[in-house]
């Protein structure tokens, strides 16, 4: 197999915290393409962890089964003949199932089961692949001290050993394995494309183990983004590019984000330790405020301190007390009352159904209790966003009006804190330019409307003509962070309308007598 290092522009470092990790031999400009790669291994994932139903995942496919199939060798459930002779199925445990026998999986997380012995199959069927996840980081020790992770790798040890008779393979072997893929895989629910990009069919419920992309080290302000993509035919794979999202200096380690951004400093901290065993003490992490955004601060309990918010006192502490960053007279605040704090707003929030109570609640929230840059305001924000996107074709012209408004503010107020903790072209950010495209342009075209027989419409059209302008910009960014995203995607989706924006655009502009 190549070396990585005579390929990408990144060469392969180990130190004691990050351990092999990629760090750019020459500068990487942002939006470029730093690598694309197939997966070592790829294993069925169990479709409850996508959706709120279980069903069977095919072997062959990874598709949501439709029919009561099963393979005529093994038993085990895949669409039909077809995906039965795949080679992930057809070559891996389909025979070893056919002769133990092994009974078919019936809880969405025993597909775990099929994905690692796949890994350990690759020890005789393919030693190249073998060494290389050898080679990753696995994080043992800190995992035999885990009860859980324990307990799952003893399961998986008599399931190897009892039930797919395999004796060639020792605990520590699969407990290496099991921690390679249980840190470094990539779940995927990619739509599967058919024969052309535009025509995209259900989705494929995939786990997917890269090597390149197990190499990028965890930073909760990242400097790549990536996407997985789904091929269709008589031998289905994937892919994944990993795309710098800024500008990254020679000598700089080359990240991504282990667990989504924009979420508040405990909570990612808290999934870092519970499903990847790190302990992230990055510069974003550090700072109570967030880069000065304070993005996770609560508004002051002291009547009386009308500009004070709550800060952890040492925000690598998850039991650390909060406290007023003014040094009012307020006590120090418990983390378990934050953590209440959070679980009610996300109630409400799941509560309200329609855009008008939606927009009272965030109101309510981002004065009186939430500080305006906080996470769950951004994360309400968006939500509104996308009920707002649903509704506002469904009014008159004239009531379209404060709604582009609304969309344009929620855009832009969630933009301005997203360019400080999470900046570049991420997929965020292109979701935020569409909605704020779609604002500028519904106001446009309102206004206009509107004001056609009247006396400031000379005004008018010079605002619009701002707007259109700006829109004009916007897509174009939008545009080529959306169409990297996997085919058949919503965002990949939205990437191609934008591409018929433009011209839709410039013709509106030439219809208003707008120079572009």
């Amino acid at each position: 197999m190549e070396n990585i290092t005579t390929r990408l522009p990144c060469v392969i470092q180990r130190n004691g915290c990050n351990g092999e990790h990629l760090v750019a031999s020459r500068p990487i400009r942002e939006g470029e393409l730093i690598f694309q790669e197939k997966p070592l291994v790829t294993g069925p994932l169990g479709v409850a962890f996508c959706e709120p139903k279980a069903f069977s995942t095919c072997l062959g496919c990874y598709k949501t089964i439709p029919s009561l199939y099963r393979c005529s060798k093994c038993g085990f459930p895949v669409c039909g003949l077809q995906c039965e002779n795949m080679p992930d199925h057809a070559n891996y445990e389909c025979k070893i199932f056919a002769e133990s026998p092994v009974n078919p999986v019936v809880n969405p997380s025993e597909y775990e089961k099929i994905k690692i012995l796949r890994i350990l199959l690759l020890k005789e069927k393919c030693p190249e692949k073998w060494k290389l996840i050898q080679s990753l980081e696995s994080r043992e020790s800190i995992r035999r001290q885990n009860f859980c992770a324990v307990a799952t790798d003893i399961a998986l040890y008599k399931f190897i050993k009892q039930e797919c008779h395999l004796t060639e393979y020792d605990f520590d072997e699969l407990h290496h394995v099991s921690g390679v893929s249980f840190i470094h895989s990539f779940p995927t629910n990619c739509p599967d494309v058919s024969d052309s990009p535009n025509h995209v069919s259900a989705a494929r419920y995939a786990s997917l183990l890269f090597y390149n992309a197990s190499l990028l080290s965890h930073d909760c302000f990242p400097n790549t983004r990536y996407a997985i993509h789904a091929s269709s035919g008589k031998n289905s794979s994937y892919s994944i590019s990993v795309i710098a999202t800024r500008n990254i200096a020679e000598g700089e380690p080359v990240t991504t984000s282990y667990v989504d951004p924009t979420l508040g400093t405990f909570e990612r901290r808290e999934i870092l330790r519970e499903r990847y065993y790190i302990t992230c003490t990055c510069e974003r992490c550090s700072d109570a405020s967030e880069f000065n955004t304070f993005y996770s601060a609560i508004k002051c309990k002291n009547l009386d301190c009308h500009s004070g918010y709550l800060l952890p006192i040492f925000p690598l502490d998850s039991n650390s007390e909060w406290r007023c960053n003014k040094n009012c007279s307020e006590m120090p605040t418990s983390p378990n009352w934050i953590a209440s704090l959070i679980q009610e707003v996300r109630s409400q929030a799941s509560m309200s159904h329609s855009w008008e109570t939606f927009d009272d609640m965030l109101e309510k929230y981002r004065t009186t209790v939430l500080h305006r840059n906080h996470y769950l305001v951004v994360e309400m924000q968006v939500e509104l966003l996308k009920m707002i996107e649903k509704f506002i074709h469904q009014v008159e012209s004239s009531q379209q009006i404060p709604l582009a408004k609304k969309m344009v503010e929620l855009s832009r107020s969630s933009l301005a804190v997203m360019d400080v903790i999470y900046p570049g072209c991420n997929t965020f950010r292109g979701r935020l330019l569409y909605y704020l495209h779609e604002g500028l342009l519904a106001l446009c075209l309102s206004r206009v409307n509107e004001c056609a027989d009247k006396t400031d419409q000379e005004i008018v059209r010079k605002s619009c003509k701002k707007h259109f302008v700006e829109a004009l910009e916007i897509i174009r960014e939008a545009r080529e962070i959306l169409l990297l995203e996997s085919v058949g995607t919503i965002d990949w989706k939205n990437g191609t309308i934008l591409s018929t924006e433009s011209p839709r655009i410039k013709s509106l502009m030439a219809f208003f007598s707008f120079k572009n």
